[in-house]
């Protein structure tokens, strides 16, 4: 569609959900309103809100096997609130370590933590994962797992990995704050088909949104929602999570975002 039918046009009856809130997306916030879409944000999650529980997990490090970080923000942290409260990454040392795709693999190499395992987001190859590094699945039964987590995070693996018979703590690492209930609401729009398109303009955004919905289901979260991604190494980290995404080229972006949702609101 050329830009001059692109100004004439209207999103109107579309909505759309931004991943973020930076410069990239107030441009298209801008273009977006212009064409009368309807906007929503994910809200911005308290970073530095830590529960009682989670200071009491690293406090008590040698009670647990192994700890399975989800996602890069899961490992950013754990790691920052370790420092604070006077232990070193070496303090992993005694457990053993899972990591959950590739992208939070390099977070923790980068921190020089050890990682035993790496797997990818759906459960059922997680549970594959751990019964070939540990000989099977009855090796499972009786093992502890702690998991930091966002605060309104969800998981399927640790469903999975109880009813083989281990033991497993989630405790947040950060709160959604006074974002929770709007991350329920769009939760609810997503599973319902109310939300069209996702878009999603950096890396980090994708890492955030699988930390704050249940990264195994995704997939089926996102079944009615077009998921778009602006760049190669976002759409990569989108597909990681096993969702098929629409890539955005970095040149001109918002002109061919834009093509996109008209492509898409027309099909």
């Amino acid at each position: 569609m050329p830009d001059d039918q692109i100004s004439a046009a209207s999103l109107a009856g579309l909505t759309i959900l931004l991943a973020g809130g930076n410069q990239k997306h107030a441009e298209i916030s801008d273009e977006l309103r212009r064409l009368d879409a309807r906007l929503i944000t994910l809200p911005v999650i308290e970073e530095e809100s830590h529960s009682a529980a989670f200071d009491e997990a690293i406090a008590n490090l040698y009670g647990y096997d192994w700890i399975i970080f989800k996602s890069v923000p899961a490992a950013e942290h754990f790691l920052r609130r370790l420092g604070q409260l006077g232990h070193e990454t070496s303090d992993l040392d005694a457990l053993r370590v899972c990591a959950l795709g590739k992208a939070t693999l390099a977070e923790l190499e980068r921190a020089c933590v050890h990682v035993d395992l790496c797997t990818d987001f759906a459960s059922k190859e997680i549970i594959k994962a751990f019964e070939a590094y540990l000989g099977g699945r009855d090796f499972l039964r009786g093992l502890n797992f702690l998991v930091p987590k966002a605060m309104t995070a969800q998981d399927s693996f640790s469903a999975a990995l109880a009813d083989a018979g281990a033991r497993v703590d989630p405790v947040a690492a950060y709160d959604g704050g006074n974002g929770r209930d709007e991350l329920a609401r769009l939760g609810a729009l997503l599973a319902g088909g109310g939300i069209d398109a996702l878009i999603f303009s950096d890396v980090r955004e994708v890492h955030s949104f699988i930390d704050l919905y249940d990264a195994q289901d995704l997939p089926r979260l996102l079944a009615g929602t077009a998921v778009f991604c602006l760049g190669e190494s976002v759409a990569a980290a989108a597909a990681e999570s096993g969702l098929n995404v629409a890539l955005i080229p970095s040149a001109r972006p918002v002109s061919a975002l834009l093509r996109a949702l008209f492509s898409h609101s027309s099909g």
